[in-house]
């Protein structure tokens, strides 16, 4: 008893032991050690450039296992894990081996548990040894700890050779020591020793070593001594310095697993000899051997290699073909990289070992032919295929590739293929990622060829091609995207579109680009409805309009915004912070914002990145954005912004970039106390032009040492340039022109990475100082434009880097330095206008003026931030190709040449070449060496005193485009060779003593004159530029081209020119009509506009010409479909107050319409329809043009409602306001009180009550209400006692919510000519009082709800076109058309007619179009149709038209039938015209004509597997049969191969039998034929082949047997599908050869006798199934009786499959319905 309670007192007193030591270790280590924390706050300086480990605070307590960068043992609370990488690094690659620092390892030994330590990326320099103020790794051995983890990458570590065997030593048993498994050592100057320290650690599982100084042979390390590295699985030497005998050391290396080689010098093929045996790496799974110099042979030397699944070749020298059977070895080999290489083709063979395997092949840059993609459908398991730029050119096959079932990526982006998309692109369903950017396909806006593939998550289509086609394909496709980039799809041509409706589908986007598309319409807010994951949303240059709408739910995953380069206006929503949280990148700029900058921004703690440059903004910039912000670049320029910049860039912490250039700021930048505040150490680069600053240049400035950009141009800084800038070490960009500084540049100015100055435009004075001597960084110094003098210093030479000198408009004299010829860089010159004397160096010719891209800033780009995990991997790849500039400075250089003075930036300053000696003293001969310059562009020696002769060396100047010798004293002839000179635009030698004669007149010789060689009295030759009486040049509708020669000058007595209808460039300056003083009448429509310099050739939006503001008697101006940019020229009424037409329409000009204040009675016709024009119309139109007479506003947005005083005008005959967002009724004294003979208002939100306006409509002949509001019913009005208005003879109500029965009183306005009602909801009948509509032509009642028959009174005499599809009218046709001659176009689709087509249809003698489709007709087709001889177009498809086709029908011609459209008249403006102008005003007016008409005429027609409307010229080029879907029976009529016109013919699903008859061949252009579902049977003729028209075929579901027709042309497009259901034809795309294809005359008549349109006899699958039904029903009844326990696993199993059969059944229905709507 006493030993029990004894045992229980000492279990107590444990017990209370180890709670009292528990409590006590919670009490004392409830954070980290503190000596720990000391040593981390020790580290501190050393590791915190940038701030990155802001969280390590000096408070007593501070928990430093919650800092950042540090990990601890979470239940010692030691350090275990130090991440201090890429805290120190200098991003500036030339800073690298100036900024290696020491760091004394002795700092770590604090860390006693330590297992992680990574330094990489700090640029710490010394040696792994124990020496000085190396990195000490004996002190690192201190760690009770071996570390398991140590990374030094990017780093200045060297190993010393060994001089004793006490160092060998020592370093073996540190390095034994302290690692034991990871040892990244990459991208140090480690050399070959660092193996022979590492040789024993046999535990070691990864060593890197790449980028460093290893070489040659690594076979024995020293001494004889081998690797005994037994476990290392992963080995990287890359980007060393080995040969190709250095890896025969790897044969001891058993256990590796992954072996990088990549970026040596390995050459032709792998040296894999070991004392005589070849290497067997047996376990290698991954070998990388990318950027060496293999060729094809190297593939030999793998077939060791049995296991490698990963091969990775690219960037080698594998040119030409190779062979599939040399990797035949490498069965395992899952993944294949041979990118970047200059193969030519892949020899592919149909039985291959490793063809089995292989999921992943890329291929890109490569220079390979569509063959590959016939072949590689060998590879069944490929899940990617990359051919990105691999030339691949044309229509994308349709087979082979085909076949990858397995397909998950296909990259084909930058190549040349074209045409629609192959139809086999359904067959590839296990397809997620899809990337054919630049290329030339065809994009249906549909995206029916993506439609079905369910897998599909990321779409890369970017620069291919939109197209509209005339279809209404509205299939909800079966992928969720989670990617897609669609940008610049759009050509010059097409205008601008909606977005792709099939985004309205998508809800799981991440990364949307659907930028420079021109899309137009409102902001998609739904877009960031429907996609509350999307991370991305880039929709920048479209034309999106009207306020930013967003959605009204937070959206926490966006980072990126950009919407810049849209229309929308207003201000920036203030809901946009709480809509978008975690906002990160905001892009508003080019757009019309206007008001505050939203303060909330300010809050915004992730955002970093906020652009909203040109804009109308205006106020002062928050201050608060600038301190509690996050930003880290910030651009506001060119806004209406003021007030105070010090404050701004003083309180930028944080900020990297500030652009506030192109405001309002102004006011003295005034000096801080640089000794009591401290300047933000982030900002690197700030841009303050174009403001009005003025005052001294502050100097605290010189305190931002770290300042790499600095742009103060254009102000109004004064005094001199202050020494403090000398302190700016950083500054690689200075920019201080265009203000008025004085005095010298500072002698101290020379920052050591300076690259860009440009002091140009100031009063800077005194000779060149030091300032810039021996700066080899410097690119540009622009000093022109100042009043410098001396000479030029000899030292200029030390400007190695040199490209572009600007010393123009100064002081400088003396002799031109021979030392510039020294500057190999250099490739633009101008010392124009200053007073240098002596000869001109002839060593300038041996300048080689390269391309210099670093005449151009070097910016960064970055891509969106999208945060990465699984589900985000494809946005992110997507969102690589898309990238924002780390900075918006540009370098600009400005240099005359071409007679003008142009600004260069981007890549045409790379390519710019030129020298300027013009306007100085220089003397003596030009020196012939000039002509060695060969790839100068310009040369201007001009102005100068040279004598003697022009060098014929001139005529090596093979790209020179300007050559100015004038004003010197040269004399002799000019050299004939000159005329060799292919790129000379502009030529003087004006006003030296030449003599002879001018050169040829050919070539680029033939467009100058006589300026070009005035003031040569002794040069002789005429030229037609003397033509100097000429008053009328009339050159239009030619095909000349290029620039219009500079003699237009001489046409003094010019008064109209027209030059429209040619591809001549104008410039925007106007200049070659600038000397035209008696001009008058100038057409130049349909030319190219291009801004100077030539080389410009794409504008996407321009400014009016400016000479327009000079122009005070214009009468008339049509500047219509330029896409001119700005707000609405009202000058250019005020100045021209005898304006009679101006047309503006097609362009771009956005923001209210501003009108004069003054009145022009003059003004009788404004067109500014197709513009982006906001607001109301403005209620003072009438007052300013009380005389108007033509108002064409259409297709803006404007708003509001219609003014009322346009009832007022009584001049005003033709009112278009179609297509804006007006609301409201239409006035009624618009309709009563008015003179309008045309009003159109369609396309609006107009709505009441349509019958007075109809009523009332008094002089009125045309009126277009449709696309409105419009609702009720049309009341029936009582006719003894209202008298119609007679004039009106066109009406068009369609597309309103009009319903109830059809008007009688229509019926007595017998002179309508047009009526359109269609696509409202009338019902009933149509009313007998119609019949009286005598001159009714066209006649549109269609998309309603009538029923009853066709009036058979009804058949207006010249009746031409009548819609009356999907109603449902019923009834046999009846006598309503009877021998209505004029009849063109009759279509009665989708209605419920019966009987047979009545015989007397051939009385329709002008019918060209006969829409039957869908209705109950039955009989035979008569053959009263084949006398039609009018008619190219018959659609009697699904009705049940039985017996044969009349073979008379191939007599048809189908002829193009101009009368299937609306005729419709024209009319002209027109002006009053003195005699001077009158020709050149009448012709110009017959551009301008107007419709006098807007009634369209739209056929609808199934062709090519799709549903079209074709209207205008296409209408009139469609011919096409389609008698599919009836019970026709017979042969098919060889005749029917007379139809060489036709385009299309459908003869499917019918029960047709016999051959296809040969003569089909001779359909040349028919591009859509489908025979599919018939009898048919025999072989397919093989003359089908030469119908290159052919896009869609298919004679599926027939009985054809033999082979299919040779797959070349238009039929080696065709697929699987066109042949499918013909069990007996054979060929390589429907797997099976011909040699086995079995006789089909054994099942023939089966299938006749079974098979009704590819289906089994009703009747006969009824009744045995309900008999076998019956019979399995009572045998389960039975059996369930019987057992019990087979009863409970019956239910269990219904029960589970419940919802399966329920679907089953739903698809069961639906195929039947669809099968019942076709028979």
């Amino acid at each position: 008893m006493v030993m029990m309670e004894w045992k229980w007192l000492w279990f107590i007193r444990m017990a209370v032991m180890l709670l009292v030591l528990e409590v006590c270790r919670w009490c004392t280590i409830d954070a980290c050690l503190e000596h720990e924390r000391i040593a981390l706050l020790h580290l501190k300086p050393f590791f915190n450039c940038g701030n990155p480990l802001k969280s390590w605070v000096d408070l007593k307590g501070s928990d430093c296992c919650k800092w950042e960068r540090v990990k601890c043992n979470t239940t010692t609370r030691r350090v275990i894990q130090l991440s201090l990488n890429s805290t120190k690094w200098e991003y500036n690659v030339d800073y690298w081996y100036l900024n290696a620092w020491y760091l004394n390892a002795s700092m770590f030994l604090p860390f006693e548990e330590l297992k992680s330590l990574y330094l990489s990326g700090n640029a710490i320099g010394g040696n792994l040894e124990n020496e000085g103020r190396a990195f000490n790794f004996s002190l690192i051995t201190s760690f009770s700890i071996p570390l398991f983890s140590l990374l030094l990458i990017y780093n200045y570590f060297y190993f010393i050779e060994e001089k004793s065997p006490t160092a060998c030593i020592y370093l073996k048993e540190h390095f034994y020591r302290i690692w034991k498994t990871i040892i990244h050592i990459d991208w140090n100057s480690l050399k070959n020793s660092i193996l022979f320290h590492m040789r024993n650690l046999s535990s070691l599982k990864t060593l890197r070593l790449s980028g460093n100084q290893l070489k040659g042979r690594l076979v024995h390390i020293q001494d004889g001594t081998q690797l005994r590295l037994t476990n290392l699985e992963e080995l990287d030497l890359s980007n060393n310095l080995f040969r190709n005998n250095t890896i025969s050391f790897l044969g001891r290396l058993s256990s590796l697993k992954s072996l990088t080689l990549s970026g040596n010098h390995l050459q032709g093929s792998l040296d894999i000899k070991d004392g005589g045996r070849k290497l067997e790496l047996t376990h290698l799974e991954e070998l990388y051997l990318d950027y060496n110099q293999f060729n094809t042979s190297v593939f030999a030397s793998l077939n060791k290699l049995s296991n490698l699944k990963y091969l990775g070749i690219s960037a080698n020298e594998l040119k030409g073909s190779i062979d599939m059977k040399d990797l035949e070895a490498l069965i395992n080999l899952r993944e294949l990289d041979m990118r970047y290489n200059e193969l030519k083709d892949l020899v592919i063979h149909q039985e291959l070992n490793v063809s089995s395997n292989v999921e992943e092949i890329y291929l890109d840059r490569s220079n390979l032919s569509n063959n590959i993609l016939q072949s590689i459908g060998v590879f069944a398991s490929l899940k990617t295929l990359s051919l990105d730029s691999c030339g691949l050119i044309g229509l994308l096959p349709n087979q082979g590739w085909c076949d990858l079932r397995n397909l998950e990526v296909l990259d084909v982006s930058d190549n040349a293929l074209e045409g629609m998309l192959p139809p086999c692109f359904s067959n590839l369903t296990s397809l997620h990622e899809l990337d054919i950017l630049g290329n030339h396909f065809q994009i249906p806006l549909s995206f029916a060829p993506f439609a079905n593939l369910s897998n599909l998550k990321a779409l890369s289509i970017d620069e291919n091609k939109m197209v509209m086609e005339p279809s209404f394909y509205t299939s909800i496709p079966k992928f969720q995207l989670e990617a897609i980039s669609l940008s610049k799809c759009i050509t010059s041509q097409q205008p601008s579109l909606k977005l792709p409706t099939f985004l309205y589908y998508q809800y799981d986007l991440r990364y949307v680009d659907l930028s420079q598309n021109n899309v137009s319409g409102t902001f998609p807010t739904w877009l960031l409805e429907n996609n509350t994951k999307l991370g991305a949303l880039i929709l920048k240059g479209n034309s999106f309009t009207g306020p930013l709408s967003l959605p009204s739910a937070p959206n926490s995953n966006v980072p990126l915004i950009d919407i810049s380069q849209n229309k929308l206006q207003g201000q920036v929503p203030s809901n946009i912070c709480s809509t978008f949280p975690y906002l990160r990148l905001l892009f508003l700029s080019k757009n019309a914002f206007e008001g505050n900058i939203p303060l909330c921004l300010s809050g915004m703690k992730d955002l970093s990145f906020l652009d909203l440059s040109n804009n109308q903004l205006y106020g002062k910039v928050p201050k608060e954005l600038i301190t509690k912000g996050s930003l880290t670049i910030l651009r506001l320029s060119n806004n209406n912004l003021s007030g105070n910049v010090v404050p701004v860039i003083l309180n930028a912490n944080g900020v990297q970039n500030l652009y506030l250039d192109g405001n309002n700021f102004s006011g003295e930048m005034i000096n801080v106390d640089v000794s009591t505040f401290k300047f933000p150490n982030s900002l690197s680069e700030i841009d303050l032009s174009n403001n009005k600053l003025h005052g001294k240049l502050p100097r605290w400035i010189g305190n931002a040492s770290f300042l790499e950009g600095l742009a103060l141009s254009n102000n109004g800084f004064e005094g001199s340039i202050p020494m403090e800038f000398c302190n700016l070490n950083r500054l690689d960009f200075l920019d201080l022109s265009q203000n008025n500084l004085s005095g010298s540049i500072p002698s101290c100015f020379n920052p050591p990475y300076i690259e860009h100055v440009h002091l140009h435009g100031n009063r800077l004075i005194s000779p060149l100082s030091l300032a810039f001597y021996n700066s080899s960084s410097l690119v540009t110094l622009d000093l022109s434009g100042n009043n410098l003098t001396g000479s030029i210093p000899k030292w200029i030479n030390t400007l190695s880097s040199l490209s572009a000198l600007l010393l123009k408009d100064n002081h400088f004299q003396g002799k031109v330095p021979v030392q510039l010829c020294k500057l190999h860089s250099l490739s633009i010159m101008d010392l124009s206008q200053n007073m240098f004397s002596g000869p001109i160096p002839s060593c300038l010719g041996n300048l080689s003026l390269p391309m210099q891209m670093k005449k151009t800033l070097e910016i960064v780009f970055y891509g969106p931030p999208i945060e990465e995990d699984e589900s985000t991997r494809i946005p992110i790849e997507l969102a690589m190709g898309y990238y924002y500039p780390g900075s918006y400075l540009e370098e600009v250089i400005e240099f005359t040449t071409k007679s003008g003075f142009y600004p260069y930036k981007g890549s045409i300053l790379s390519y710019m070449t030129g020298i300027d000696l013009s306007c100085n003293n220089l003397t003596s001969h030009i020196p012939p060496e000039l002509g060695n310059l060969s790839e100068i562009h310009s040369l201007n020696l001009s102005y100068n005193k040279l004598t003697r002769v022009i060098r014929s060396s001139f005529s090596k100047l093979q790209y020179i485009e300007s050559l100015d010798l004038s004003y010197n004293n040269l004399s002799g002839e000019i050299r004939n060779q000159l005329v060799e000179l292919n790129y000379l635009e502009v030529f003087s030698v004006a006003y030296n003593n030449l003599s002879g004669s001018i050169p040829e007149p050919k070539a680029q010789f033939g467009t100058f004159i006589e300026n070009s060689y005035e003031g040569n009295p002794f040069l002789c030759g005429e030229r037609w530029c003397d033509l100097r009486n000429l008053e009328v040049l009339d050159v239009s509708d030619n095909a000349l081209g290029g620039m219009l020669p500079p003699c237009f000058s001489n046409l003094t007595s010019l008064r109209q020119l027209d030059i429209s209808g040619n591809h001549f460039q104008i410039p925007l300056s106007f200049a070659p009509f600038a000397n035209l003083s008696n001009l008058k009448a100038l057409s130049i429509d349909a030319n190219k506009m291009v801004m100077e310099p030539s080389f410009y050739t794409s504008i996407p939006n321009l400014k009016l010409p400016s000479f327009l503001y000079y122009q005070y008697d214009l009468r008339y101006v049509d500047l219509s479909q330029n896409n001119f940019s700005d707000t609405f020229p009202t000058w250019l009424l005020e100045n021209n107050t005898k304006l009679g037409v101006l047309i503006l329409r097609g362009n771009s000009f956005t923001g209210p319409l501003s009108l004069p204040s003054a009145p022009n009675s003059n003004v009788s016709l404004i067109d500014i329809s197709q513009n982006k024009l906001q607001g109301q119309i403005p209620t003072n139109i009438c007052s300013t043009f009380p005389h108007l007479r033509w108002l064409f506003l259409s297709k803006n947005a404007f708003e509001g409602n219609i003014p009322l005083c346009l009832s007022g005008m009584k001049d005003l005959s033709i009112l278009d306001l179609s297509n804006n967002q007006l609301y409201g009724k239409v006035p009624k004294e618009l309709i009563t009180k008015g003179s309008l003979t045309i009003l159109r208002l369609s396309n609006n939100n107009l709505n009441g009550n349509v019958v007075p306006m109809i009523l009332n409509a008094n002089g009125v002949q045309n009126l277009y209400l449709d696309g409105n509001n419009f609702s009720g019913e049309i009341t029936n009005v009582d006719v003894s006692t209202f008298e119609f208005p007679n004039s009106l003879g066109e009406i068009d109500l369609s597309n309103n919510k009009l319903h109830g029965k059809l008007p009688r009183w229509i019926g007595n306005v017998s002179f309508f000519e047009r009526l359109a009602l269609s696509n409202n909801g009338f019902e009933g009948s149509i009313p007998l009082e119609f019949c009286k509509l005598n001159r009714l032509e066209f006649f549109d009642l269609s998309q309603n709800n009538l029923s009853g028959s066709i009036p058979s009174c009804f058949n207006p005499p010249i009746i031409e076109h009548v819609h009356l599809h999907r109603n449902r009218l019923r009834g046999p046709l009846s006598l309503a058309f009877y021998n209505s001659s004029s009849l063109v176009t009759l279509d009665l689709r989708g209605n419920n007619l019966i009987g047979s087509i009545p015989k007397w249809i051939d009385t329709l003698s002008s019918l060209s179009v006969l829409l039957l489709k869908d209705n109950h007709f039955r009989g035979k087709v008569p053959v009263q149709l084949c006398k039609l001889h009018s008619l190219s177009i018959i659609d009697l498809s699904q009705n049940m038209f039985s017996g044969p086709i009349p073979s008379c029908l191939g007599n048809l011609s189908l002829p193009m039938k101009t009368k299937k459209i609306l005729e419709i008249r024209f009319y002209l403006p027109y002006i009053e015209a003195d005699e001077s102008t009158s020709i050149a005003l009448r012709k110009m007016e017959m551009d301008s004509y107007y419709p006098e008409s807007y009634l369209e005429e739209v056929i609808e027609f199934t062709t090519k597997s799709g549903f079209y409307s074709y209207k205008g010229d296409i209408l009139s080029y469609m011919t096409g049969i389609d008698l599919s879907c009836n019970n026709l029976t017979g042969h098919i009529p060889p005749e029917l191969g007379n139809l060489s016109e036709i385009h299309s013919l459908n003869l499917s699903h019918k029960k047709l039998t016999g051959v296809i008859p040969s003569s089909f061949s001779k359909l040349q252009h028919i591009e859509s034929l489908d025979l599919s579902y018939n009898y048919l049977s025999g072989e397919i003729p093989n003359q089908l082949v030469e119908l290159n028209s052919l896009e869609v075929f298919s004679l599926a579901y027939n009985n054809l047997s033999g082979s299919i027709p040779e797959p070349k042309a238009q039929f080696g497009t065709f697929i699987e599908n066109s042949y499918k259901g013909n069990h007996f034809l054979c060929g390589a795309i429907l797997h099976k050869s011909c040699s086995k294809t079995d006789s089909p005359s054994t099942v023939s008549t089966v299938l006749e006798d079974k098979r009704e349109d590819g289906l089994i006899d009703t009747y006969d699958f009824c009744v045995s199934f309900l008999v076998s039904y019956i019979v399995v029903l009572l045998t389960i009844f039975v059996v369930l009786y019987i057992n019990p326990y087979w009863r409970r696993a019956w239910f269990s199993l219904v029960g589970k499959y419940i919802t399966t059969c329920h679907y089953s059944h739903v698809g069961s229905f639906l195929t039947y319905h669809i099968f019942k709507q076709c028979v």
